[in-house]
C-alpha cells in the first residue's frame, strides 16, 4: 500500500516525526524510562545511567533535563491511571 495525499489547493507537507536515526538524547531518554521505575531510579540502574551518558557524550544538563521530562511523564501516567 502506497500513501497518497491529493490536496485540494495549495501544497501539503506532513511532518510525520522528527527524531534523528541514533540520537543520543532518544537512547538516553528510553534507557531512562526503562530504568526508572515509579518515578525512581535506583542507585544501580543509576550507575548505568552515567556509564550511558559517558558514552553516548551527553552533558550533565542534557541528562538532567531528560531525566526531569520522564520523571513528569512517569506522574501523568500515575494520574491517568488514578483517574481510570
Amino acid at each position: 500500500m502506497k500513501l497518497e495525499i491529493y490536496p485540494i489547493r495549495g501544497d501539503y507537507t506532513i511532518v510525520l516525526a522528527k527524531a534523528l536515526v541514533g540520537d543520543p538524547r532518544l537512547k538516553y531518554r528510553k534507557e531512562v524510562e526503562y530504568s526508572s521505575h515509579h518515578g525512581k531510579i535506583s542507585p544501580t540502574d543509576r550507575r548505568v545511567l552515567e556509564q550511558l551518558q559517558f558514552q553516548l557524550n551527553l552533558s550533565s544538563e542534557e541528562t538532567l533535563e531528560i531525566e526531569r521530562g520522564s520523571a513528569t511523564y512517569q506522574e501523568h501516567l500515575k494520574r491517568l491511571q488514578k483517574y481510570k
